[in-house]
């Protein structure tokens, strides 16, 4: 009786684990499902705007084969991974990249002889990550004018203060700038950024994400967003064989709320010049049309 007894208590711990592994397979794989549908529509949607308009949004070039090496001056080679990342800068941070790149020796596609290039564009899994236009651009105001970066301030900062915010002589260093408490406004940037006289294309910092990364003449395999940047670089991590015991950065939560607060002092006019500027990006990429500050 007693060996009875320890045999039944025995099969039902090992049926309570298989229950419990079932539970957690099924549980996994619906969130595998739920996450393919997402990755799925992304592809979708930017096929079909895509081919609503190539020669606009590919800037007149017909394929890969027509991109230069300057074209391809945003993109890194991972060759042990066997994939390729396109940078925009201020959407993913550094911690995130170092995830993807980490104990690799990497370097950039345009610094390969031309056909390995190519071969490597069709061979190679091809990764992208994109943001919020709006959002990122908070983040570039944030990092190079509200910290004061030497280059931006006497390259951009200096000009965008004489321009939009009436200082005929504004501080001729950085550090000057920083000792007097002198920055352009956000609203100073984007004045600068609508501006029919700004020269273009942009810096890369905010240039827009399609003219950076060409998502109509490169097939991406993965497109992650910034809002769902977790479960993105998770199922990533998989994908490439990079997921062993990751911790992951923390980043914060843009809320609508934090974008209309920084929004705030931009007229709806202005703000909906920003917009036209990049509409692409809101269309490529599926980002909602933000309706609430341009009122249409």
């Amino acid at each position: 009786m007693k060996a009875c007894a320890r045999f039944q208590l025995l099969f039902g711990f090992l049926g309570l684990i298989f229950l419990v592994k079932l539970f957690y397979n099924q549980h996994m794989s619906e969130k595998e499902v739920k996450f393919n549908r997402l990755r799925n529509l992304r592809q979708l949607l930017l096929r079909e705007m895509c081919n609503s308009d190539k020669v606009a949004f590919s800037e007149g070039k017909g394929s890969v084969e027509d991109m230069t090496s300057n074209d391809l001056g945003r993109f890194t080679v991972d060759d042990e991974h066997r994939f390729i990342y396109c940078h925009i800068p201020m959407v993913v941070n550094t911690d995130w990249i170092s995830l993807l790149h980490k104990n690799s020796n990497l370097k950039l596609l345009n610094s390969l002889p031309r056909v390995q290039m190519l071969e490597k564009l069709k061979q190679y899994t091809k990764v992208l990550f994109v943001g919020d236009p709006f959002v990122r651009l908070i983040s570039v105001y944030q990092e190079k004018f509200q910290k004061h970066d030497a280059y931006y301030y006497q390259n951009y900062g200096q000009h965008i203060l004489r321009l939009y915010d009436n200082q005929s002589s504004p501080p001729q260093t950085v550090e000057e700038a920083s000792a007097a408490g002198v920055l352009p406004s956000f609203y100073n940037f984007i004045q600068y950024l609508i501006d029919p006289q700004t020269k273009k294309p942009f810096d890369t910092q905010w240039r827009q994400m399609y003219q950076l990364c060409h998502p109509c003449l490169i097939q991406y395999d993965f497109i992650g967003h910034l809002e769902t940047i977790q479960e993105d670089m998770e199922h990533l991590l998989r994908v490439l064989k990079l997921y062993n015991n990751i911790e992951f950065p923390a980043d914060g939560d843009m809320t609508s709320e934090y974008v209309s607060d920084w929004f705030r002092m931009v007229p709806t006019e202005e703000k909906r010049k920003l917009y036209n500027l990049y509409k692409k990006d809101f269309a490529l990429f599926g980002f909602l049309k933000p309706v609430e500050l341009i009122n249409y």
